[in-house]
């Protein structure tokens, strides 16, 4: 008895308990894969052979035809399919999180209630309500725990403020380990600190601390050369609104000279004119740079109680939140008493990013500890930069080729750039003839060879570049390397790095090195320049693995000495042309150490062979014009 799956490809599996095998389909012309593999707001189905189904999810409807299939070489239709928003519903309504939600319904007018958790307090808008544009009226709001530990406040404030701003400047450590092509230019920070007579003098001067504390994390400098550093302006409010020094105030040449004008803030009691600090703030704008980055800091232990009647603190905060103003802006509430939807309402979202409450003044000192005791965190990572790896489970630069007719030929690769794949050259050209690119397609993002998953795209190839001194004819590993182009850009892959060139011993010979194996398994150790249906297990297997000294190293066809790694049955898999990966310990970023071209003894010590790249990263370079600079950040 046999159980037949359909694949994406020219073939169909069948599957007994013993046997897999490749049978041609002896009907129609088949098709290139199908370019469309994932469906917002809806799913894609497999029917038959070469046929797709789509179906939208509840409150959205499909704009094109509900199948597409293979009709003599070529789809019924080459348009994505789209689900659009039936007009007058709203999506699922946000789940917030230590909350009860009341309503679930979608239409226009409908309204959802929330209410938080014992031990939580609500931050925003307690009630969404269904607008005609399909959309809920409010973002969704928060609730924040009441007895949050003052670590995880000093965290968050560190994470969502302290760092994040300092990547715009120049003048942070965070903001000197970035090249100056990844800077913004600059930051322009206003601190707004409460003076009122509710607060004690002594609690005041931890107030003023904290505020000279930041001055010089941030490296404050109000001079007119000062391009892309920090500058600052300081904000003391009571009854009356004292502006300790302008953001152009050309004498703040250094955080000292800052200090201590902030040592010249004194208690002013009587109320606290939130509105006319803001209010300054607003008037300051012409005195900006234009794309610099914009933040407010406003520290208060109570509510506003002098105001004009027909403004709000709220409406200025509004004003500087919007274009052209723009500006990020943070509170921090200390005390019992504070008002918790005021602080939400003058901050920028979301809450749990730009709104901190403390229990009392004296904690900022602790604040400060956490923040100092914290190494500074690396410098983010940039979409474009090869090797970097949110999940040991990811291999997002893993490609698959799936290489002529049935019964096709499968190999692996890398992908060095976002339109370049690294492979074996044995995958493409033998003794007697090499495969035409038409013949070969490239899918990344796959996870098992059954499925089509939502995170896999399909590739046609539009250039082949095999290395010139390669001898198909020995079959040898020198120089048994390819790449080839894509016809689109995969930018939605991360690439992985070639070898580093500058180390002082290199990555493939620190025999200490933890590198790594990822691919498809193969159920048979022959014909090691390509494999078919028969060879392979589907599912994609990881498995760390040791460098071999050069010693324990042996080919039949020696030209050069190969790169080996692996040792027991186990590690016996993986397609020709899977890369050897290994981590830079300095950097975190993953490197190819070696592409897979033999294999020896797999049923007994099971060594994988594989040609090592560090000498043939001019020929990389040169075929692909050197692509993968401009994943380290060099290229211009």
């Amino acid at each position: 008895m046999y159980w037949c799956h359909s694949t994406m490809f020219t073939f169909i599996v069948c599957l007994t308990p013993l046997l897999v095998t490749s049978v041609l389909s002896a009907k129609s012309k088949t098709c290139s894969p199908y370019p469309h593999v994932s469906l917002d707001h809806g799913d894609i189905h497999r029917i038959g052979r070469q046929k797709y189904s789509f179906k939208c999810n509840n409150g959205y409807f499909l704009t094109s035809s509900s199948t597409v299939r293979c009709f003599r070489g070529n789809w019924t239709s080459s348009k994505a399919p789209r689900c659009l928003r039936i007009q007058g519903q709203c999506d699922e309504p946000p789940v917030v999180k230590h909350s009860l939600r009341y309503g679930d319904e979608r239409h226009v007018g409908a309204k959802v209630s929330y209410v938080c958790k014992d031990g939580f307090t609500l931050l925003g808008h307690s009630q969404l309500v269904c607008s005609r544009n399909g959309r809920w009226n409010k973002r969704a709001p928060t609730c924040m725990d009441e007895s949050e530990p003052l670590q995880t406040v000093a965290e968050r404030l560190k994470n969502s403020f302290v760092t994040e701003l300092a990547y715009h400047s120049s003048g942070t450590p965070e903001g000197r380990l970035l090249d100056r092509s990844s800077l913004l230019l600059g930051l322009e920070l206003y601190l707004l600190i409460d003076r009122s007579s509710s607060i004690d003098p002594v609690h005041l001067e931890d107030a003023k601390n904290f505020v000279k504390f930041l001055l010089r994390r941030f490296g404050v400098n109000n001079k007119p050369n000062n391009n892309n550093g920090t500058r600052a302006s300081v904000l003391a409010f009571g009854t009356e609104v004292q502006i300790v020094f302008n953001i152009d105030d050309t004498n703040i040449s250094n955080p000292r000279i800052a200090a201590a004008a902030v040592d010249d803030i004194h208690p002013n009691g009587g109320g606290t004119n939130m509105e006319g600090a803001l209010t300054k703030v607003l008037i300051d704008f012409q005195k900006l740079r234009k794309r610099a980055k914009r933040a407010l800091f406003l520290m208060t232990d109570g509510e506003p109680n002098i105001a004009n009647p027909e403004i709000t603190p709220q409406d200025i905060a509004q004003q500087l939140k919007k274009s052209p103003n723009d500006f990020e802006i943070f509170t921090v509430g200390i005390g019992k008493g504070i008002k918790m939807n005021l602080l939400n309402e003058l901050a920028s979202e979301p809450p749990l990013s730009h709104v901190f409450i403390l229990e009392n003044y004296p904690d900022l000192n602790e604040v400060m500890k956490i923040i100092e005791d914290s190494k500074p965190p690396p410098p983010p990572i940039s979409k474009d930069q090869c090797g970097y790896n949110v999940s040991k489970e990811n291999r997002p630069w893993l490609a698959t080729l799936y290489i002529g007719g049935a019964p096709f030929k499968m190999c692996s690769g890398v992908l060095i750039c976002n339109q370049w794949v690294l492979t074996a050259a044995s995958c493409l050209q033998d003794a007697q003839s090499r495969v035409d690119m038409k013949d070969v397609f490239v899918v990344l993002g796959e996870r098992h060879l059954l499925k089509a998953e939502q995170g896999q795209t399909n590739f046609y190839v539009t250039d082949v570049q095999i290395h010139q001194n390669y001898n198909p004819k020995q079959n040898s590993i020198e120089n048994n390397l390819a790449v080839l182009k894509l016809n689109l850009p995969a930018s939605r892959y991360r690439p992985a790095c070639l070898p580093p060139t500058d180390r002082a011993i290199p990555l493939h010979l620190n025999l200490k090195i933890n590198a790594s194996i990822t691919g498809w398994g193969r159920t048979s150790a022959s014909k090691m320049t390509y494999a078919t249906a028969n060879d392979i297990a589907f599912d994609m297997s990881s498995s760390s693995v040791s460098l071999s000294e050069e010693r324990e190293c042996p080919i039949r066809r020696r030209v050069t000495t190969p790169l080996c790694a692996g040792q027991g049955s186990k590690t016996c898999f993986a397609l020709v042309g899977s890369p050897l990966m290994a981590e830079d310990s300095s950097t975190g970023f993953q490197h190819i150490l070696g592409i897979l071209v033999d294999r020896r003894h797999c049923s007994k010590k099971g060594q994988n062979q594989y040609i090592e790249l560090t000498r043939h990263i001019g020929w990389i370079n040169q075929a692909t014009s050197n692509c993968q600079l401009k994943h380290w950040g060099v290229a211009k």
